[in-house]
């Protein structure tokens, strides 16, 4: 029993470092992009100024004495990259980041429970959101209780459905006569789990559980 308590305790150690390793390895990519990002909007922008001609003397005059340039001598800025756009580029980059912490944070702390009164944490989406507490398991033995309809409700929440098989389900329901067509909206016709084969629910129980950062349970 001892070594069996310390093989799973080395297992799951396994699994904390490779989770931190693969968040620190995507840190760097995000930063890596948000540096290459920049460098290219400042490369950019001394392209288009470098292929400003240099001002005319006779345009120079005119502006000394009054007259007005014409058009064709103005200089359209609009395209340029300015110190907003740079700060809402960083500022998006940074959020991504925290969200890749916090998703990766709570996944090991999920992987990390084992009795059905412990509560597993959220979350978020692709959007920062989590998901109703409706749906969402809110203990281990909440989870394993989960029907395959809110296991339905989840993974559309959280865009684990395969695009595949959502049209399969959809023409499934088209032909059992539940909807008119099988591109009516989505808000005008909610797939069920009945709509879905077996073999598709059960890959689905796998991919939901795998993204919350739950260890294998029954359900």
């Amino acid at each position: 029993m001892a070594d069996n308590k310390e093989t799973k305790e080395k297992n799951l150690q396994e699994q904390i470092d490779q989770l931190g390793h693969q968040v620190a390895k995507q840190r760097k990519i995000l930063a890596s992009t948000a540096q290459q990002l920049l460098s290219l909007q400042l490369k950019q922008n001394r392209e288009k100024l470098a292929s400003i001609p240099n001002p005319d003397p006779a345009s120079m005059l005119a502006s000394a004495s009054g007259k007005i340039p014409s058009s064709s001598d103005s200089i359209d800025t609009s395209e340029f990259a300015t110190n907003q756009d740079l700060v809402q580029l960083v500022g998006e980059l940074q959020g991504q980041l925290t969200l890749l912490d916090e998703r990766s944070k709570n996944r090991v702390a999920n992987s990390l429970l084992i009795e059905d009164d412990e509560k597993i944490l959220p979350i978020p989406n692709v959007d920062g959101k989590n998901a109703p507490a409706s749906i969402y398991p809110a203990t281990i033995g909440d989870y394993k209780k989960l029907t395959p309809d809110q296991l339905i409700e989840n993974c559309s929440f959280y865009e684990l459905l395969p695009e595949t098989a959502e049209e399969e389900a959809r023409m499934k329901a088209f032909m059992a006569g539940k909807i008119k067509s099988p591109n009516v909206p989505p808000e005008e016709f909610k797939l069920k789990a009945s709509d879905y084969p077996k073999k598709v629910i059960d890959e689905l129980y796998v991919s939901f559980r795998t993204f919350i950062g739950l260890r294998k349970f029954k359900n």
